[in-house]
């Protein structure tokens, strides 16, 4: 496992605010989440200037290969629109859980909350060899909208969420090869939708999320695997509660971007963390705010930004690309649909897949609809859709380059 692929596969997909949408008959709210995604390889749909060009990358638990194509200059690449089947059976309608892939290919779900606002303990772990769920752990403590997190021992760090009455600080260690669960250091600051980014030394970095008493905490920490401990590192240039997103880039310094802030305005400005210093500065803003957007890193080292709800509380079909180099975002093709709180995974092929999320017809159902991004043209094109509506759910890249689909009791795989 490549240290910079391990926190998208792992970073939480969910935020309590979906709890609590669910759970309130008749309420119109926003869900504030992002979606933290994989690395892979790329491939071109359209060639202008004769064979198709791709290139090849390995996502953290390996890689596929990608069938050879060749074509006349300008014509057009016949790509397989992708198919989603239901896979497996989740015996709790879960939200607000976790998924981690493991190191052996296997996805840990953890916690989240029933439907009914009521925290999980109870885990479980889908093994593709056979399509099928069994219990685990179970958590030493009830939680959902907590960060999840492999280390690169392959050990997975749960901290924080929101317990049954409390927002949380503890967190807890799950060991793939026993099964179980086990104490580790507490957080500084007790914190629900944040987000949680495994660095390259292997220190785990925790921002953002709502707390007891603060809508947005200001400071960030640091989780060191070597001594089992939390410490507090630098604080956000804008404090953010959830549905802003956080993306490891390929130097090892983090992207932050979009979400809402303390007085519940949703957000453009977007901001880096640096490591070597452990301080935050401001980087160049987005084209619109954002949150409850997907942000994928591409193979080229540039970030997909793509859909979300905009400051007027409107879902957006519109995208962007975050360039590291010049720290600007420039606009790019926008999605078919408008969604928020959508599931966004980078395949094997270097496409990033788009699935779900919610818009104003789904009336707080989730949609059943994907499409695929094109980073070499620059434009998005529909796949199959989901057998279920999804939003506020988790998607997982497995090392046959499927994509695990959990959340409502359903589980889909998405073939390419």
């Amino acid at each position: 496992m490549t240290p910079e692929l391990s926190s998208h596969e792992e970073a939480p997909r969910h935020s309590r605010a979906a709890v609590r949408m669910r759970t309130a008959a008749g309420a119109v709210a926003i869900t504030l989440v992002a979606v933290v995604t994989l690395s892979g390889a790329w491939l071109h749909f359209q060639a202008n200037a004769g064979a198709v060009s791709s290139a090849n990358a390995s996502s953290s638990a390996g890689s596929s290969q990608i069938p050879s194509m060749s074509q006349t200059p300008g014509s057009t690449v016949a790509v397989h629109t992708g198919t989603f089947s239901l896979t497996g059976s989740l015996p709790t309608p879960q939200v607000a859980q976790t998924a981690t892939l493991l190191a052996d290919g296997r996805v840990l779900v953890a916690g989240g909350s029933d439907d009914g606002s009521t925290p999980l303990a109870s885990a479980l772990v889908y093994d593709p060899a056979n399509g099928s769920f069994s219990p685990t752990g179970p958590l030493a403590g009830a939680r959902h909208s907590a960060v999840a997190a492999r280390l690169l021992d392959g050990r997975v760090l749960i901290a924080g969420g929101m317990g049954t009455e409390t927002v949380l600080a503890t967190a807890e260690l799950y060991d793939p090869k026993t099964g179980k669960f086990s104490p580790t250091g507490s957080m500084v600051a007790a914190r629900a939708d944040g987000k949680a980014t495994v660095l390259l030394d292997g220190r785990v970095l925790i921002v953002a999320g709502d707390g007891n008493d603060t809508y947005a905490v200001a400071f960030a920490e640091l989780y060191d695997p070597a001594t089992g401990r939390f410490s507090r590192t630098g604080s956000m240039v804008t404090p953010r509660d959830n549905g802003f997103s956080a993306t490891l880039l390929t130097d090892g310094r983090v992207l932050i971007a979009g979400g809402a802030d303390k007085d519940v305005n949703t957000l453009a400005t977007a901001e880096i963390f640096d490591p070597g210093t452990g301080k935050f500065t401001a980087t160049g803003s987005m084209t619109t705010g954002r949150a409850d957007h997907t942000a994928t890193r591409l193979s080229d080292g540039r970030v997909l930004m793509a859909g979300g709800s905009s400051p007027t509380l409107v879902q957006q079909d519109s995208a962007e690309l975050y360039d590291p180099k010049s720290g600007t975002f420039t606009p790019t093709g926008s999605m078919a649909a408008a969604r928020y709180g959508q599931m966004a995974t980078l395949l094997t092929d270097g496409s990033v897949l788009i699935a779900g999320g919610s818009d104003p017809d789904t009336a707080g159902g989730g949609l059943r609809t994907a499409e695929l991004y094109n980073p070499s043209g620059g434009t998005f094109s529909p796949t199959g859709s989901m057998l279920r509506g999804h939003w506020e759910n988790t998607a997982t890249l497995l090392p046959d380059g499927h994509v695990l689909i959990t959340g409502d009791g359903d589980a889909e795989l998405y073939t390419p």
